[in-house]
């Protein structure tokens, strides 16, 4: 229930299930269990052949994203309720991509908080399954806007 208070997404695109964080408050863990169930599968049957079930890695990232964002709020980056301010990932550089995973797997993401200034912050981390690394992030910044500077032009 914290995850959806503190997160707008909401299913199917809700991508964290939990979040542990430790004595150390610029870091959290984050697990994400997939399901064959999920809607990247529906066109999909049990006949295909396992490498064309892997997760996509656009969620992959997505997930890790979110994960970030569960700890930017509970760091008091984002506020809760506050509908004035948004908060833009607007990099994602110096990914790398080292396995699949598949309907079964548990993600476990690992995610630092680098830096953190009053509008900017920076977080790296990782992706693993059963201990065995699927993504590394080296940067992610996200950026905290106003919302009236979202507003499209007319």
């Amino acid at each position: 229930m914290e995850i959806l208070r503190q997160m707008p997404h909401r299913n199917p695109m809700l991508l964290v299930d939990a979040v542990e964080l430790g004595s150390d408050p610029a870091t959290a863990r984050a697990f994400k269990n997939i399901t064959f169930s999920e809607p990247c599968y529906r066109s999909a049957d049990a006949a295909q052949r396992a490498d064309q079930l892997a997760y996509p890695v656009s969620l992959l990232v997505e997930s890790f994203g979110q994960t970030a964002g569960v700890l930017l709020a509970r760091r008091g980056f984002l506020v809760a309720g506050d509908t004035s301010r948004a908060v833009v990932f607007g990099e994602f550089s110096d990914i790398e991509f080292l396995g699949d995973a598949f309907p079964g797997d548990r993600l476990q993401h690992q995610i630092r908080l680098d830096f953190i200034g009053t509008r900017l912050v920076n977080l790296s981390g990782r992706t693993e399954v059963d201990g065995r690394p699927i993504a590394t992030y080296t940067n992610l910044k996200a950026i905290l806007v106003d919302v009236t500077d979202l507003a499209r032009n007319p």
